[in-house]
């Protein structure tokens, strides 16, 4: 739907919007206001769009990109040309954040490649099909994988040459998520070195995989892509699959292991609004929410948080630090609404601190 695939969906929450409201210059400022001072969410592009696909597509893949976790529930895109602007808004997060990455990136190229429609004799096939011919070479060791994500610059072509666009339009560089990417794109990207600069050969059944009644056409494309720096995700946890035999249980089903004790003295109750960092996982591996990744702590009421995680807050105090096994049932079911995860969940949760 916005041209990249393979995504986590998950609406913790959910923008209702006519495209009257959308357009209203008021709404779009509290819509700004909720995300940066909430989410630090770079909000330039939504007062610069103007359709209600197009802005509903940026704040679902900006956040995915910013906070490591998608809260808006899709909507149907029906043509690549808005699938590919939303992917390109998603990488116009705030560079700055980040010392290493570079102020602004060059003007896109105003003409394609001149082998964008068939690759060289000297680029190389994968298994899978994506052909791919390093342009410059990257520095260092460091690779990225399934759950980080990246900052880079990439233009998108399509194999007659016409654009279908990319994050060289936008006023700064920014992070995308692999696990948000074409199949195609997240696979050479694993193998980039940062620095490093690919030409991209991609067929259409490596661009776009999805569930969507209304994807648009499959067609192969050729991508330049730059990865400038990898933003790592958290570490998967080894014990996804089960609580190991030391951790708690309680009754609900739900289990929990300490990781860290904290030297609070008060727990919180119905009424408390608690700052927590979290990450969240699949059984699988699949990272669905981090605000670690997000840099930012998020501010929760107790009353308002998922039961799985309520049940184990309230035995927490300032500066604990848990893992917890979440049942479907107490998280979002085994046939969850589209945009949550289902199947059982794993979260680490450290609250910082309770008001």
């Amino acid at each position: 739907m916005l041209g990249i695939a393979t995504r986590p969906r998950y609406a913790e929450l959910e923008l209702e919007a006519t495209p009257k409201a959308v357009r209203d210059t008021g709404h779009c400022a509290n819509i700004e206001r909720t995300l940066q001072t909430r989410l630090g969410v770079a909000t330039e592009p939504l007062r610069n769009l103007r359709n209600l696909r197009s802005v509903l597509g940026w704040l679902r893949v900006s956040l995915e990109t910013r906070t490591g976790f998608s809260t808006i529930t899709p909507i149907r895109v029906f043509a690549w040309r808005i699938l590919v602007l939303a992917l390109a808004v998603s990488v116009t997060q705030r560079a700055a954040a980040e010392d290493r990455e570079p102020a602004a990136p060059a003007p896109p190229p105003t003409q394609p490649p001149t082998d964008v429609a068939r690759p060289p004799p000297d680029a190389r096939r994968s298994p899978s099909g994506v052909i791919s011919k390093v342009l410059q070479a990257g520095h260092g060791r460091e690779r990225a994988e399934r759950n980080d994500c990246v900052t880079a610059l990439y233009t998108i072509w399509k194999r007659d040459g016409s654009l279908l666009g990319g994050s060289r339009y936008w006023s700064q560089p920014g992070r995308t998520c692999l696990r948000t990417m074409f199949p195609g794109m997240a696979e050479a990207v694993k193998q980039m070195a940062p620095g490093e600069r690919r030409r991209l050969w991609i067929p259409a059944a490596l661009t776009y995989v999805g569930d969507d009644d209304d994807k648009p056409v499959a067609l192969d494309v050729t991508v330049d892509f730059e990865l400038l720096a990898i933003q790592k995700a958290p570490p998967v946890p080894p014990d996804l699959k089960a609580p190991p035999p030391k951790a708690s249980k309680l009754e609900s089903g739900i289990s929990f292991r300490r990781l860290k004790n904290g030297n609070g003295t008060q727990h919180p109750s119905g009424t408390s609004k608690m700052l927590l960092h979290f990450s969240g996982w699949t059984v699988g591996g699949d990272l669905i929410e981090s605000s670690v990744m997000a840099g930012t702590p998020a501010t929760f009421d107790l009353i308002t948080a998922m039961r799985g995680w309520r049940e184990v807050l309230k035995l927490m105090v300032t500066g604990d630090k848990v893992r917890v096994w979440i049942p479907a049932a107490l998280a979002f079911g085994n046939k969850p609404r589209r945009g949550q995860p289902k199947g059982d969940l794993v979260y680490e949760l450290e609250l910082l601190s309770i008001e």
